[in-house]
């Protein structure tokens, strides 16, 4: 599989967790709020191939006061082939004011990866 695919996967996967919480990207969109990619990166551990059945796991590893750093984990059955990072900043459409509204944080509360 091409590298950069690695994050089209994970950006999908990322919508998904965001129609599980929220029903859907456009209702943060129709209040006033997006998101910009500030920051993405992929660690490559195995190769993906032609017809692999791959399983993709998300987490909020950060959720800031403006931004929140999401972790993909790539598995191929047990085998983490890669993990990726995206880093996203919230802004309010019009002002481009950042900061994230409560109701998000509240929502994206599940997600978030606990501290042992």
């Amino acid at each position: 599989m091409f590298n950069s695919n690695y994050l089209i996967y994970m950006d999908v996967t990322l919508t998904e967790m965001w129609r599980e919480a929220f029903g859907s990207y456009s209702a943060m969109a129709d209040s006033g709020v997006d998101l910009v990619v500030a920051e993405a990166n992929v660690r490559y551990h195995l190769p993906a191939r032609f017809d692999d059945e791959l399983e993709i796991g998300a987490s909020i590893e950060k959720l800031g006061r403006t931004s929140m750093t999401t972790r993909f984990d790539v598995k191929r059955g047990d085998d983490v082939i890669a993990v990726g990072h995206l880093r996203h900043v919230f802004i309010e459409l019009g002002d481009g004011k950042t900061v994230i509204p409560d109701d998000i944080r509240t929502g994206l509360g599940p997600y978030v990866e606990q501290a042992d």
